[in-house]
């Protein structure tokens, strides 16, 4: 017959191989969530399409170079937001890059909303409206080099692959 000392060390020790085990198959789980991710177990890799949003206001004599910059990149989306400028910024860019999505800030925001900061409004809209699984915002003063975009690119898959997204921990350098 077990003492009641024995009873209770039999209890603690089945309740820690227990909780041994439960640990075991969560960190197991957690491996396997990530090999998944990467996709490379199972012979194919993840390529995520991208989509640059970029905020303008009075950006007319910028905007030209930086979208210059950004399509000749790998095929990706671009969306723009006009932020109410007045200089023609949309105008000129609904008539030189017809592939470009153009978003009218003023469009999406209603009479008499509370708007703190109109370029964050704008790069939430553009963020909103935008298709791309990856995307990063830029200004219309940036310009984007190749080497640059696809070293960030290459830099988060990396990262990725060790498990799930994360933020690459700041911009890229200006001008791109």
């Amino acid at each position: 017959m077990y003492t009641l000392i024995q009873t209770i060390t039999l209890l603690t020790a089945t309740l820690c191989t227990v909780y041994a085990i439960v640990l075991l198959a969560y960190a197991w789980a957690w491996r396997s969530m990530c090999k998944q991710q990467t996709g490379e177990e199972r012979g194919f890799k993840f390529i995520p399409s991208v989509s640059v949003v970029i905020a303008a206001r009075n950006e007319r004599q910028n905007i030209g170079a930086c979208l210059q910059s950004v399509l000749a990149l790998e095929p990706l989306e671009v969306v723009v937001i006009d932020d109410h400028s007045t200089d023609g910024t949309a105008e000129f860019v609904e008539a030189k890059f017809p592939k470009v999505k153009l978003i009218r800030l003023a469009d999406h925001v209603q009479q008499g909303d509370f708007v703190v900061s109109y370029k964050k409004k704008a790069l939430e809209t553009g963020i909103d409206q935008a298709k791309g699984d990856w995307i990063f915002c830029t200004d219309a003063d940036c310009r984007m080099r190749n080497a640059e975009f696809r070293m960030r690119n290459a830099e988060f898959r990396m990262r990725n692959a060790e498990c799930g997204m994360r933020n690459l921990g700041g911009p890229m350098n200006a001008p791109f």
